[in-house]
């Protein structure tokens, strides 16, 4: 059938069972462009042996010149969709082959509210709602989530990327509020704690739980303190201070005991 620039093609090939629809492209396999500086199309559909529907487009090109499809969307009998694949393995499988960074776009214009207003896309299980995510940035997920892990042992779990004793790395939760950052993390079974205040830049070590008592522990380098004066002879202060040793009762027989202090009120004068 002829068109304003180039022909469209319908053809049925009763032999293979297929049915083609083409525009700018020549009748048969091997297609050729028909004319210069338009794109070309193709709608295949396949009804013997393994029957599909695909749908591909190539970019203009110049009359004569062989097309190089592209196949933008396939349909096969098990109702799967391909988007970017003929071989679909899922009721829809996305496939990008370029460099874009984004597969799925959603977006609304909706101004309203309410718990339907910008919701793009919803999971559930008989009729229960396990997720959600919405254009205007709202999660809901009704389960365990795993970050790094399919195991997960907790509401949320999170096997480390990084985290040394005194370098974060990648590992660990990062609170931030403007350039302040507080990073909290799990290193050698120590949870420490470390804070920038330069967005991120540089961390300094601040704090640590122990793993064996659970006691807050905060850094005593001299690198990390401004402002140092020495006190008048205090002796008979210290001489107040009741230290004690003890186990506590989840602790093995033999183990260490931690060592510890009873600070009553003290002025240092």
């Amino acid at each position: 059938m002829p068109g304003p620039t180039s022909d469209y093609i319908v053809s049925t090939q009763d032999g293979n069972g297929r049915i083609q629809h083409k525009w700018n492209a020549s009748s048969g396999t091997g297609e050729t462009y028909m004319v210069s500086s338009e794109p070309a199309w193709f709608w295949d559909v396949s009804i013997t042996g393994n029957p599909y529907m695909e749908f591909k487009f190539a970019s203009e090109g110049t009359a004569d010149n062989p097309i190089s499809w592209d196949t933008h969307m396939a349909f096969n009998t098990n109702g799967n969709i391909g988007i970017g694949t003929t071989s679909p393995n899922a009721k829809l499988d996305i496939k990008d082959h370029t460099d874009t960074g984004i597969m799925l776009y959603l977006t609304d214009d909706n101004n309203s509210s309410g718990e339907l207003a910008h919701k793009a896309i919803q999971i559930q299980t008989q009729g229960t709602k396990q997720s959600w995510v919405a254009t205007n940035g709202d999660v809901f997920y009704n389960g365990s989530m795993g970050i790094g892990t399919e195991s997960t042992l907790s509401d949320l779990d999170i096997e480390q990327s990084g985290g040394s004793a005194s370098n974060q790395g990648t590992g660990g939760i990062n609170l931030r509020k403007g350039t302040y950052h507080w990073r909290m993390y799990n290193s050698s079974n120590f949870v420490r704690f470390n804070y920038s205040s330069d967005d991120g830049v540089t961390y300094t070590p601040k704090a640590y739980i122990s793993p064996t008592d659970g006691s807050w522990n905060q850094l005593s380098d001299i690198s990390l303190k401004h402002n140092i004066e020495e006190l008048n002879p205090v002796i008979n202060q210290i001489k107040q201070i009741n230290v004690i040793q003890y186990n506590y009762i989840d602790n093995p027989d033999g183990c260490s005991k931690v060592l510890a202090r009873i600070i009553h009120t003290i002025s240092f004068v």
